[in-house]
């Protein structure tokens, strides 16, 4: 599957490769985030395909998605407008580059 996210219109789409299909799209609803802020950019899978990770880019907040269910299972508040991450190759942490703040966190990964 492919992800692919849709900063203008919010959402992210699961596509299926082989059928050029789109078999799941999903929006996201943050508590006290206007709509309008939440622009889904950047995508990172866990090396297990567990969990994915969206940045969410004006909403200075990251999801992390239960690939099997689509579920939100959290945010994580983070730096100024995270755009895109990248697994360590061991998959333990987790690294965002914020676009306002011209720095970038490091998250441990515990699956």
């Amino acid at each position: 599957m492919v992800w692919v996210s849709a900063e203008v219109g919010g959402t992210v789409a699961v596509i299926d490769p082989v059928a050029l299909k789109i078999t799941r799209k999903f929006g996201f609803k943050i508590p006290g985030v206007r709509p309008e802020l939440i622009q889904p950019m950047g995508i990172e899978l866990t090396n297990d395909g567990k969990l994915a990770f969206v940045a969410i880019g004006r909403a200075n907040r990251l999801a992390v998605v239960d690939t099997a269910t689509y579920e939100v299972k959290d945010f994580i508040l983070i730096g100024q407008r995270p755009w895109h991450m990248a697994l360590s190759p061991d998959g333990k942490k987790l690294y965002t580059a914020n676009g306002l703040t011209n720095d970038m966190v490091v998250l441990s990964i515990l699956t």
